[in-house]
């Protein structure tokens, strides 16, 4: 097996200096992703890294798939939500109640 047999095997893929992600998407999720494939850079040159942001990367698209599967097909519950809001956290984007959005400053 040579390395660039490894880099697939791993779903990275490099072209020229970058890495790139690239994966199928599962067929269980194809009613809420249009998509067949992710193909998106890790804007990264480090192999390492690169592993690292594919395995991050991997982790936000299932959840955020199991989401809109629970939500259209009704299996929605308190716990997805706090899913859902620690998801937004992780991306950097946080869950702010009406109430709170209410009192704070356009």
């Amino acid at each position: 097996m040579t390395t660039k047999d490894l880099v697939i095997v791993y779903g990275l893929e490099l072209r020229g200096k970058s890495f790139y992600a690239r994966f199928r998407v599962p067929a269980r999720y194809a009613a809420v992703e249009r998509r067949r494939e992710i193909n998106q850079s890790l804007k990264t040159h480090d192999r390492r890294e690169a592993r690292r942001r594919l395995e991050k990367m991997r982790e936000q698209f299932n959840f955020e798939w199991e989401g809109k599967l629970a939500v259209r097909e009704g299996r929605t519950t308190p716990e997805s939500f706090h899913a859902i809001a620690a998801l937004l956290e992780a991306v950097s984007f946080s869950y702010s109640s009406s109430s709170e959005l209410a009192k704070s400053p356009l």
